[in-house]
């Protein structure tokens, strides 16, 4: 490979041609315009490539840089594991930027048919946060998280994600790493806390704000992710949001721009005015249990109940909704919108479980969230590559249709060689152009000067190779 190309255009030998989905996918992020991202002058090779090219890492289940540049594509590769190293731990590339500039790319040429009828098709944002367990002690900013599927307290990071739900496909926009913990401490010894790396950054550094995230409040980062996705162009009908992520603050934010809030409310003391009385939500409901606006919807096999009401001044409607199961109990949305029905919300709010299994999709093919550097920047970079290595899946499932993002990523791996395979090809070639050389009495040099510029030769000799090896099939 020569220094200073373009790295990503190396893989492009690795593409089956017989395939639909590799070829589709690697002119999707070839065509991705990276944006500003500061060049190393140490490095002759091209930063935009290197992002690329570790997004590329995620999308063919490769874990770490370590095993790819130490198994086979260390034979496709010539740079060194310090070149992607230097920067996956920068802390002066826009990782959250160039995370919003690809989703936008991928949200172009998907057809939705969002109706305004159907509320339910109408796009929306979808806020909501992730364990994300770590094994480091060292790792800096690292600390005990409460996990809400083990019970326990356990060592890690909180990821605070803000996605897209275009009617048709998901597509993260931003997130943000936090820690827990009343005290500064995150529940380490002091010692543990004395070991943890430590790394100075600038204030104008992309990674100092990161940083400076992790001991904000989770309510006021998803406001900003909010006031940012909607800056960057992104227009939703709702904001879809757990009952973590209910207050006023969210409430007067949904209703000064134009954009509806549903959500679940905290079943807490908060009051409500309803007939010019206050009410929490436990007796509200107890009120109105009985009452003749109770319906019955045969389809969710469940009552349900509107409810408008006067949230710490600002006007909001509460639907209550019960499954004729016995001993279940009332459960609760509220929103800002009062032209829909309860059935309505009912069904947007399910759009919000699009997100649950994205984390599932990305945790189980995407290593989202296994990085274990002691870097903080190379945790935000990890994350956010394999975001946008979802965002790409989910682009493809929407245009090509397909049924689930595990199948996509299956056939995304299936359809790209082993470099070991490509070695043998470019052996195989180069043998033949030897002999034909011999034939016409040319030199060898002047027949691959000739082979180089010509695209389309290479391409059908890649097919016939592919068509015609015995062994290809068993190693790819």
């Amino acid at each position: 490979m020569r220094k200073g190309s373009e790295i990503f255009e190396e893989f492009k030998t690795l593409i089956k041609e017989n395939g639909e989905i590799g070829p589709y996918l690697y002119h999707l992020m070839k065509s991705w315009q990276v944006g500003k991202v500061s060049s190393d002058p140490q490095c002759v090779y091209p930063r935009s490539g290197i992002i690329k090219l570790l997004i590329l890492f995620k999308l063919l289940d490769i874990p770490s840089i370590n095993m790819a540049l130490g198994g086979e594509f260390k034979r496709l590769l010539s740079l060194g594991k310090d070149v992607l190293y230097k920067v996956k731990n920068s802390t002066w590339i826009p990782w959250r930027s160039m995370l919003y500039e690809q989703s936008k790319s991928c949200a172009h040429s998907v057809h939705v048919n969002a109706n305004v009828y159907k509320p339910w098709t109408l796009p929306c944002f979808i806020l909501d946060d992730s364990d994300l367990p770590k094994r480091g002690i060292r790792i800096e900013k690292i600390g005990r998280i409460f996990s809400h599927v083990t019970k326990k307290h356990d060592l890690g990071f909180k990821c605070l994600n803000l996605c897209f739900w275009s009617g048709k496909h998901l597509l993260h926009l931003d997130f943000s790493l936090h820690g827990e913990g009343k005290d500064k401490n995150q529940g380490l010894t002091i010692k543990q806390l004395k070991n943890r790396y430590r790394k100075k950054r600038q204030i104008n550094q992309a990674g100092y704000q990161r940083a400076k995230e992790v001991f904000c409040k989770k309510t006021d980062q998803a406001l900003a992710m909010l006031r940012r996705a909607i800056k960057k162009g992104f227009q939703a009908s709702y904001i879809l949001a757990d009952s973590w992520f209910f207050n006023r603050t969210m409430v007067s934010f949904a209703l000064n721009n134009q954009v509806h809030l549903i959500s679940r409310p905290k079943f807490n003391n908060w009051k409500y005015v309803y007939e010019d009385r206050n009410y929490i939500l436990g007796k509200l409901i107890n009120k109105l249990r009985y009452s003749k606006k109770r319906k019955w919807n045969r389809a969710f096999n469940m009552h349900h109940l509107t409810v408008p009401v006067m949230f710490q001044g600002l006007p909001v409607v509460i639907f209550f909704y019960k499954e004729k199961k016995r001993n279940t109990k009332w459960q609760a949305l509220i929103t800002t919108d009062k032209q829909i029905g309860s059935i309505q919300a009912f069904k947007i709010y399910q759009n919000r479980w699009s997100i649950e299994v994205s984390y599932k999709e990305l945790k189980q093919h995407l290593q989202f969230g296994k990085c274990q550097s002691l870097d903080f920047d190379a945790h935000i970079s990890d994350v956010t590559q394999s975001l946008m290595a979802y965002n790409y899946l989910s682009h493809i499932k929407a245009v090509k249709e397909y049924e689930t993002i595990g199948h996509l990523f299956r056939e995304v791996s299936s359809q790209w060689l082993k470099p070991t395979i490509m070695e043998r090809f470019w052996q195989y070639l180069f043998d033949i152009i030897k002999q034909i050389a011999e034939l016409i009495n040319q030199s060898v040099e002047y027949l691959l000067d000739q082979v180089k510029i010509n695209h389309e030769f290479i391409n059908s000799m890649h097919r016939i190779f592919q068509d015609y090896d015995p062994d290809l099939g068993a190693e790819s």
